[in-house]
């Protein structure tokens, strides 16, 4: 009876074959293979060969590992020592280290012969992500704005007037036009000023300032009427304008145009813009501003001449060397 057992260890990897012979034959018996008489023996143990299996067969001699691997002959068999990164009888096979998930925190594993790395997600590093980043470290929050670890990742808490991840946004105010009533908007960090019509008043120009507190409002006894972003003045017969402020002469005369004591005449009563003048004796013109040319009409006779004089004139005689004169 003959059996073979197969034998298979763990790295490093092992095959041999076993041959046992139950009984072992005699050597006188054997069996005749050829008409020349020739013999050879009927079984031979494996792992040897020859006649008289005598030699013993050297399994290495093929070159059986892979990848660089040591053979180690062995009787009826070979082991492979692998190199690192290759397992298998024959060491032909090539370790896959991203088997066994070594990445941690999501990272992804990228497998490389006898070895492996990790792609870590963001927030993590280390051989295997295992290390949370302390991003804080590096102050990502501009603008004073605080920063808070969390776990991968981190958090900025801005101050008034800025936003964003990392706060790098300034708050425009302005955008919601908070300013009422025609009010100008001015932004600044943190907050907004508004620039109020005339009238208006407040932080947001919401409130119609009355004018008619003010006694200096409507002058001249006028009555102030306040009004949505402003007033209006009801005036005395006597004066007139935005604040009662002009006066209104009772008629043309009232100013006293007429000059040098001419006399001014309204002609129609309650008439406020025609009048006329009676100039003295000498005057002339709409208001008597002009002095009368006396000398125009040649008064002087004789010869003599005229000189023009305040209201009047004057008449000079040349008589050979006499000179006579006289005032008219």
């Amino acid at each position: 009876m003959v059996s073979r057992v197969s034998v298979r260890h763990a790295r490093p990897y092992l095959y041999a074959s076993i041959i046992c012979r139950m009984p072992v034959f005699p050597l006188h018996k054997w069996i005749h293979l050829s008409t020349n008489e020739h013999w050879t023996s009927l079984l031979s143990s494996e792992g040897f060969n020859g006649t008289y299996c005598e030699v013993e067969i050297d399994e290495c001699a093929s070159e059986p590992c892979a990848n660089n691997a040591t053979c180690d002959d062995l009787v009826g068999g070979f082991v492979c020592s692998c190199q690192p990164g290759f397992e298998g009888i024959t060491c032909s096979e090539e370790i896959d280290e991203c088997v066994s998930f070594p990445c941690r925190n999501g990272g992804s594993c990228n497998d490389h012969l006898n070895g492996y790395y990790c792609t870590c997600a963001e927030g993590y590093s280390g051989t295997t992500c295992q290390e949370d980043v302390a991003e804080c470290q590096g102050s990502p929050c501009q603008h004073s704005g605080t920063c808070v670890e969390k776990f991968g990742s981190f958090l900025c808490e801005c101050v008034i007037g800025f936003q964003g991840n990392v706060c790098q946004t300034e708050v425009n105010e302005c955008e919601s036009n908070p300013c009422l009533n025609g009010g100008v908007c001015i932004d600044v960090i943190g907050g907004y000023i508004c620039v109020c019509q005339s009238g208006y008043g407040g932080g947001n120009c919401e409130n119609d300032i009355d004018e008619c507190k003010a006694n200096t409002t409507c002058l001249n006894s006028g009555t102030c009427i306040n009004t949505p972003g402003g007033f209006t003045c009801i005036c005395t017969e006597e004066y007139t304008g935005r604040q009662c402020d002009n006066f209104i002469p009772v008629d043309a005369c009232w100013s006293s145009p007429c000059l040098n004591n001419g006399t001014c005449l309204v002609d129609t009563p309650g008439d406020k813009l025609t009048y006329r003048c009676e100039c003295h004796q000498g005057f002339t013109g709409q208001n008597c501003d002009e002095d009368v040319l006396e000398c125009a009409s040649n008064p002087c006779l004789n010869n003599g001449q005229c000189i023009e004089g305040f209201n009047g004139f004057e008449c000079i005689v040349i008589l050979g060397s006499a000179v006579s004169c006289g005032t008219y």
